[in-house]
C-alpha cells in the first residue's frame, strides 16, 4: 500500500484515456454511469468513464482496497471526497481531451490539465477569465507566446480553485494556496496546487489501465 507523499510533494498520475477499453462492469456507481450516458459521443463517454476508472485505480493503491470498493461521495462543494474525518489523503482529478491527471497528497490538492489550442483570442480570454496580474502577463507577452502564457496562468488558477473545492465560477481562494506548472507532454498545459504557501513538487507517474 502506497503512502501519500509528505509536505509539498505530490504524486501526479498521468493516464492516456484513449488507450484503455471500457471500465470493468460494476466499477462505476449508478450516478456515474448515468452521467456518462448523457454525454454526446462514444469518445466522450469512453474518456469520462476511463477517467473515473483511473481515479479509483489510483486511490486503491493508497487505500489498500480493490478499485471497485473505493467510494467517492460528493462533498458539499461537489468535489469527490473519501469517507472519514479527516479524510485519509487528498486527491483531485482533471481530464481534457485524451489525457487525465490524478493528483494525490497528504492534504488538500488541486490539479488542472487543458488541451491547448492555437487559434484563439488569448488576450480577450485572459481579460475575461484571469485575475488582473495574470491578464497583464498575457498582455505583455509577444503574440506568439500569448497562448503558452495564458494556459500556464489558467491552469494554475483552476488548480488553486479546485484545491479548496471551488471551480471555474469561483473567485480567488481566501486561504493560501500555492501552485506550480507541470510538463505533461505536447499539446497540453497542466498545474498542481496545495493548500499553504509551499510550492508543490509533483512527481509524474504513468498509469496504464488494463481490464482484468
Amino acid at each position: 500500500m502506497r503512502q501519500p507523499p509528505p509536505g509539498p510533494e505530490v504524486d501526479l498520475w498521468r493516464v492516456d484515456l484513449d488507450a484503455p477499453p471500457v471500465p470493468p462492469p460494476g466499477l462505476l456507481s449508478a450516478a456515474e454511469s448515468e452521467r456518462r450516458e448523457r454525454l454526446r459521443t462514444p469518445t466522450l463517454r469512453q474518456r469520462w468513464g476511463s477517467s473515473r476508472w483511473a481515479l479509483r485505480e489510483v486511490l486503491s493503491r493508497y487505500l489498500g482496497l480493490d478499485p471497485s470498493e473505493v467510494e467517492l461521495p460528493l462533498a458539499a462543494s461537489r468535489k469527490p471526497s473519501l469517507p472519514g474525518t479527516p479524510p485519509p489523503l487528498g486527491f483531485n482529478l482533471s481530464h481534457s481531451a485524451g489525457l487525465a491527471l490524478v493528483a494525490v497528497g497528504a492534504g488538500p490538492v488541486g490539479v488542472d490539465v487543458e488541451a491547448t489550442a492555437t487559434e484563439r483570442d488569448f488576450l480577450a480570454l485572459a481579460e475575461r477569465a484571469l485575475e488582473p496580474n495574470a491578464a497583464a502577463l498575457v498582455r505583455a507577452a509577444a503574440p506568439a507566446r500569448r497562448g503558452a502564457v495564458f494556459y500556464a496562468a489558467w491552469t494554475r488558477h483552476e488548480a488553486r480553485l479546485k484545491c479548496l473545492g471551488g471551480g471555474i465560477a469561483g473567485g480567488p481562494p481566501d486561504d493560501p494556496v500555492a501552485a506550480a506548472g507541470v510538463s505533461v507532454g505536447p499539446g497540453y498545459a497542466a498545474a498542481v496546487a496545495l493548500a499553504g504557501t509551499a510550492t508543490p513538487r509533483p512527481r509524474l507517474i504513468t498509469l496504464e489501465l488494463v481490464s482484468a
